[in-house]
């Protein structure tokens, strides 16, 4: 097993809309789950989830500041 953050979380979340997320303790793995089986998969080691997380907390501003304007 990789070295990874040392948190646990549940195996396998529903986020809705038919996607689901499941944490190995050092990436986050997003797949599409078509009520039977994983059909796509996508994993997110740190650095490419930070990118991520930056990306949303600009499409948030970007979001607020046309909301406002």
């Amino acid at each position: 097993m990789k070295q990874g953050l040392g948190i646990r979380m549940e195996k396998n979340v529903y986020l809705g809309d038919g996607l689901c997320a499941s944490f190995d303790g050092w990436q986050i793995e997003l797949y599409a789950w078509d009520g039977q089986c994983k059909t796509n998969q996508v994993y997110l080691e740190p650095a490419v989830l930070e990118a991520f997380l930056r990306y949303v907390e600009r499409l948030k501003e970007d979001l607020k500041l046309t909301a406002e304007g």
